[in-house]
């Protein structure tokens, strides 16, 4: 069990979302699988090591696993988007994400969080998400992912650390922050800012703390240049 370094409530989950993989027709008329487009759990979901039940991921190679188990996003994020594509009714839900948060955001958010439940379930952050074709094809939006990356407001994906119920107004309490200064601002920026020597240097900084920072993430940097 992991014991309470700062017992501060600091958010609550606006709404649970789950969903399955559907089959669906872009702007071109290209057809494309995905289970992005996640619903509303309709009670108290049991979150499991690798996702929620009721959950799944169409593509496991880039979604999913231990270390994507839960996909957080912001609720503060949604008037921003709505507006700027004129999607004034798009649901929570609509990045993928299966909490939908209120007090949660990249600025504020840092790597090796951890965070938890009434019921004891238990979720640590460990990686920024990273956008993808997907999220443009359910807006119907082409500059999305890039607004995404420009913004920072990309959302970030959680590790289990104990199982349990997680339930739409759950008010979520940080009790451990390894990592202070490493929000998941911080490392976004590190993702899409030119590979200059300082940007380099920051990088091999973010890899320096894995753990808890994901394995996957440590690769995207290395890939990126350090």
């Amino acid at each position: 069990m992991i014991e309470p370094t700062a017992i501060t409530p600091v958010t609550s989950i606006v709404s649970v979302q789950v969903g399955q993989p559907q089959t669906r027709t872009d702007d071109s008329g290209k057809k494309w699988t995905s289970a992005i487009g996640k619903s509303a759990a309709p009670g108290p979901a049991m979150l499991r090591r690798e996702n929620l039940e009721g959950d799944r991921q169409s593509n496991r190679k880039y979604h999913g696993g231990p270390d994507k188990a839960v996909c957080v996003y912001a609720s503060e994020h949604y008037p921003l988007w709505r507006q700027e594509f004129d999607k004034p009714e798009q649901p929570f839900g609509s990045f993928g994400e299966n909490l939908t948060t209120s007090g949660l955001t990249e600025e504020g958010v840092c790597i090796g969080d951890v965070y938890r439940a009434p019921s004891g379930a238990m979720i640590q952050v460990c990686q920024p998400r990273v956008p993808c074709a997907n999220v443009r094809r359910f807006w119907g939006a082409a500059r999305l992912p890039v607004r995404m990356e420009e913004t920072g407001f990309t959302g970030f994906y959680c590790r289990v650390i104990a199982e349990g119920e997680l339930s739409s107004e759950d008010v979520l309490t940080r009790i451990e922050r390894p990592c202070p200064d490493w929000t998941i601002a911080r490392v976004n920026r590190a993702f899409y800012s030119k590979a200059t020597d300082a940007v380099k240097a920051e990088r091999r900084a973010i890899i320096a703390i894995e753990p808890p920072l994901s394995s996957e993430c440590v690769a995207h940097l290395r890939k990126l240049g350090v």
